[in-house]
């Protein structure tokens, strides 16, 4: 899509390209080295916040903002919510990454949802974790979650059950 400006000339305002996917303010793919399979349909790239970013806003006379919404089904076609999720399938995730010394994107920090136990009717139990990239380190880590029962726990040794969890902060080493 070519808009035209005040000069007349021709101002690349978006390209779709052949895989399908959407490019604002890029004419080619940028992939991201932390991601198994480049990650998105859609890239916004700039070289200053106010033309690398997305707004998303609500002008409604309502209680309402905007959402966001990340969504998951194991169905295996378009609109297929016949499959229910299983415990620790991801609901989504919103990732951050930064240049290394390799230039490469990498990831630096996580925060993901994930399913936390049965789903069940009208129920989909959840845990929320949170993930950091160490010192030196090329993965992130989890460093603490927040389960389904309102439990929070801080550290690294998250991998218990809740029957094991005594109270309702835990800070781990």
């Amino acid at each position: 899509l070519q808009l035209r400006d005040f000069t007349s000339n021709y101002i690349e305002a978006l390209r779709v390209t052949e895989r399908g996917q959407v490019l604002i303010g890029s004419q080619t793919f940028q992939p991201y080295a932390s991601f198994a399979n480049p990650a998105g349909k859609v890239q916004i790239a700039g070289t200053a916040y106010q033309n690398s970013s997305l707004a998303i806003t609500n002008y409604q006379n309502s209680v309402d903002g905007a959402y966001l919404l990340l969504g998951h089904s194991r169905g295996t076609s378009i609109g297929d919510i016949s499959a229910p999720l299983q415990d620790n399938d991801l609901l989504g995730t919103i990732w951050w990454a930064g240049t290394d010394t390799n230039n490469e994107l990498r990831s630096a920090a996580r925060l993901e949802a994930r399913v936390n136990g049965n789903v069940g009717n009208d129920s989909v139990p959840s845990r929320f974790r949170f993930l950091i990239t160490n010192q030196g380190a090329t993965n992130v880590t989890a460093r603490g979650q927040v389960s389904d029962d309102g439990r929070w726990v801080l550290g690294t040794s998250e991998n218990r059950s809740n029957a094991d969890r005594k109270y309702p902060l835990e800070v781990m080493t």
